[in-house]
C-alpha cells in the first residue's frame, strides 16, 4: 500500500460520501451546461457570481448549498438533484 492510499485509508467514510456528492452536482452543472451550450461565464452572470467562484464550484470541493442549487435549478429550468417519490405521504 502506498502513501496515498494509507492517507486515503485515513478518510471517514462521511468525508468521501460528501466528496462524492459534490462532485456528483458538480458533474450535473458540467453537463447542463454543455447541453444547453451555455457557458461557465453565462452561469456566473445568471447568478451574479464571478467567474472564478464558478470554476470553483465546478472542481467538485464545493460544498453546495440548497438555496444555491434552487437557483441554478431555475437558471437550467432542469433538476440537478432528484429525489424519489415517497412511498407513503409524510402528510
Amino acid at each position: 500500500m502506498d502513501s496515498f492510499d494509507r492517507i486515503l485509508n485515513r478518510v471517514p467514510d462521511s468525508a468521501k460520501r460528501n466528496w462524492d456528492k459534490n462532485l456528483a452536482i458538480a458533474n450535473r452543472i458540467l453537463e447542463l451546461l454543455r447541453t444547453q451550450q451555455k457557458t461557465q461565464s453565462d452561469l456566473a452572470k445568471a447568478l451574479r457570481k464571478s467567474e472564478n467562484e464558478v470554476r470553483k464550484w465546478l472542481t467538485g470541493l464545493h460544498a453546495f448549498d440548497l438555496q444555491l442549487i434552487f437557483k441554478m435549478e431555475k437558471y437550467f429550468e432542469a433538476d440537478i438533484i432528484l429525489i424519489p417519490e415517497p412511498l407513503v405521504s409524510m402528510v
